[in-house]
């Protein structure tokens, strides 16, 4: 039976090559946009998701009052000396750390130079808060050294080749030397930010003789990671009071017409829900994957339309 249904299919194409080359080829690239579509789409949802603990990762952000920049009054950084002040407060921070990102900075290796983009200032914290595998040394030499950097896999065979490059220099602007202590896995591109260099947060403060003590700059990225019996709405509201405890200036009649909230934002939200000035990269738009969602599902109906249809008409041609 599915022999002469094979056979009648067969004959009726021939007879109507040119509508069934047609048929044929619509629903061929329908499938094919289709399939596409659903790729994208899974790959913008997967954002963050590798991290072991990322249901449990927060970036802390700022909300200023009589105060935007380029348009936006919401903010992805945050005071400097925050991160030390939730860990040292709240017991449901598991871990704190701040990040400051540089760019276009030259490094010097042998007499070689780069320069680089994706570099990184960090507390040793990141390394416990974000799955960071390291596949060569430790990071723990970072907290008693601050002139240390931990380079992605990438970067190591950029700039070592084949050669093995922990314990070897690594030359910073031209006058501060840092001493490779690990190789960390490359970051996935499905990263909301990707570090290809890491040096530790206190020789960004050595080099630049930055005081990130106080209270009046925002200036730094900070990510928590809380515990597994922690409530990320009620540890948010209880932010504004550790500003004000801490902050001496936000008493001052000047904080007080450019005040500011502070927020947490869930790490997997970041890439789709997040458009903050100062992203660490940009961010697509949850309304984009909406959108896309849509095209796809009208062409699936699209599909099952011509599919439909074509079916159809070959079981009317098998009649006549």
């Amino acid at each position: 039976m599915l022999g002469n249904y094979l056979i009648i299919a067969l004959r009726n194409i021939k007879r109507h090559k040119l509508y069934s080359a047609i048929n044929l080829i619509g629903l061929v690239i329908g499938l094919a946009s289709f399939i596409l579509i659903l790729l994208y789409l899974q790959y913008e949802f997967s954002f963050d998701k590798h991290h072991d603990n990322a249901d449990r990762i927060y970036r802390v952000a700022t909300e200023f009052h009589g105060h935007d920049h380029e348009g936006n009054n919401f903010m992805a950084f945050t005071r400097g000396p925050l991160a030390p002040a939730l860990l040292a407060e709240f017991p449901e921070v598991q871990a704190a750390a701040r990040i400051k990102p540089a760019s276009d900075i030259k490094l010097v290796v042998e007499e070689t130079g780069f320069y680089e983009e994706k570099i990184y200032f960090a507390d040793p914290a990141i390394f416990q808060i974000f799955t960071l595998p390291i596949t060569r040394g430790n990071v723990d030499g970072a907290i008693r050294d601050p002139f240390t950097v931990v380079l992605s896999e990438k970067t190591a065979r950029k700039y070592f080749g084949d050669v093995n490059p922990v314990g070897r220099t690594i030359r910073y602007m031209g006058n501060y030397d840092f001493r490779v202590i690990a190789v960390m896995q490359d970051m996935p591109q499905n990263s909301h930010f990707v570090m290809n260099l890491v040096f530790p947060l206190a020789a960004y403060q050595k080099i630049n003789e930055y005081d990130l003590s106080d209270w009046r700059r925002s200036s730094c990225y900070t990510y928590l990671l809380l515990s597994e019996s922690a409530d990320p709405a009620n540890l948010g509201g209880k932010l504004p009071a550790l500003v004000k405890k801490y902050d001496t200036s936000a008493h001052s009649e000047k904080h007080t017409r450019h005040s500011s909230n502070l927020f947490l934002q869930p790490l997997n939200r970041i890439h789709l829900y997040s458009q903050l000035s100062g992203e660490l990269a940009a961010n697509n738009d949850i309304k984009n994957i909406y959108l896309f969602a849509s095209i796809a599902l009208l062409i699936l109906l699209s599909i099952l339309f011509l599919s439909t249809s074509y079916s159809m008409k070959q079981v009317y041609d098998t009649r006549t």
